[in-house]
């Protein structure tokens, strides 16, 4: 496969665009990146690539000399002297960026521009009833479907136990609230440097601040759903969220809503209700997904965490609803 070279000594957004190139399979080139300006001309005079991407406040022009087209990421705040070279954005989705390798690298196999229709698609899962297996099915969707395409979790429960104390990775939602409500000069909102790994899923920290969950006012989260689903980095948003910040939020932009439930008449009765004010939105009623999950399974030698939920009923539960929508 042909590996192309880039260069920006910005450790951030090398470790940031590096980690969403790492969760797409469908790319038609690798990349090697670099931020060490010796490492980079050592490599590039060894093994000169057809194509380097450079940051433009680190041109370098004896590896450009030497690769076989070169290109500059651009921020928009280039240096008074810039050579003459193509330029692409540096922020922006995944697949625009590859859609630009490809324009320069016509021998590549093609891939498409981001567009409405290529955003991921975002599941919600959310329910008026207690302990019904809400996170369980969400973790399962999400471990299950990031074995057929990148997929990304995210909770909005403002009490998650997600990760353990000491666990808990140094960037949480709280930043992403943070930037979009606060954006400052220069600083734009970038999904998958807050993403970690379990497994093939990729998630976000939930917040440990529960202010942040009920301060945050509807339209920061549309723009934070709007961001991760566009960011082209992931095929499925698994979005579990609850009375603290309500589905009706995401009805529009949602493809489907997942809703499990308990048998009990009680929660029957909360159901009904819940389901009948998500249909009184236009739109809803074809993406609602009642769901009377299977009872939770005790552990079994050798399974834990996540990769317990894809097994047993639970995993047959969830492979089979996958299957119906067509997932």
């Amino acid at each position: 496969m042909t590996e192309i070279v880039l260069f920006d000594t910005e450790t951030f957004y090398t470790e940031m665009l590096m980690h969403a190139f790492s969760v797409r399979r469908d790319l038609p080139f690798t990349v090697r990146a670099f931020t060490d300006r010796a490492a980079m001309a050592s490599y590039v005079r060894s093994f000169p690539p057809p194509l380097l991407l450079v940051a433009e406040k680190d041109f370098d022009e004896e590896a450009a000399g030497i690769a076989g087209r070169t290109a500059l990421l651009t921020d928009g705040n280039a240096p008074a002297a810039v050579p003459d070279l193509p330029r692409i954005p540096k922020y922006q989705s995944v697949s625009g960026l590859a859609a630009s390798v490809v324009r320069l690298l016509p021998d590549l196999p093609g891939i498409s521009a981001p567009e409405s229709g290529d955003r991921a698609k975002l599941l919600v899962v959310s329910s008026p009833v207690g302990r019904c297996g809400k996170t369980v099915f969400s973790l399962a969707l999400g471990q299950i479907l990031s074995g057929k395409a990148p997929a990304l979790y995210l909770t909005l429960e403002p009490w998650s136990a997600l990760f353990p104390d000491g666990e808990i990775p140094e960037r949480t939602l709280s930043d992403a609230l943070y930037e979009l409500s606060s954006p400052t000069e220069g600083k734009r909102f970038r999904p998958g440097a807050l993403s970690v790994r379990r497994g093939d899923l990729s998630l976000i920290a939930p917040t440990e601040s529960a202010e942040d969950i009920y301060e945050t006012p509807g339209p920061v989260w549309k723009k934070l759903l709007r961001a991760i689903t566009e960011d082209g980095s992931c095929r499925y948003v698994i979005l579990e969220t609850g009375p603290a910040v309500p589905a009706s939020l995401f009805y529009d932009e949602c493809s489907l809503l997942y809703v499990p439930f308990l048998p009990d008449p009680d929660s029957r009765r909360k159901l009904s209700r819940f389901l009948a004010a998500a249909e009184r939105h236009p739109g809803v009623s074809g993406k609602l997904r009642p769901l009377l999950l299977p009872q939770a399974e005790a552990p079994r030698d050798g399974l834990s965490g996540l990769q317990l939920l894809t097994a047993g009923k639970t995993g047959s539960f969830v492979r089979e609803q996958i299957r119906k929508d067509g997932l």
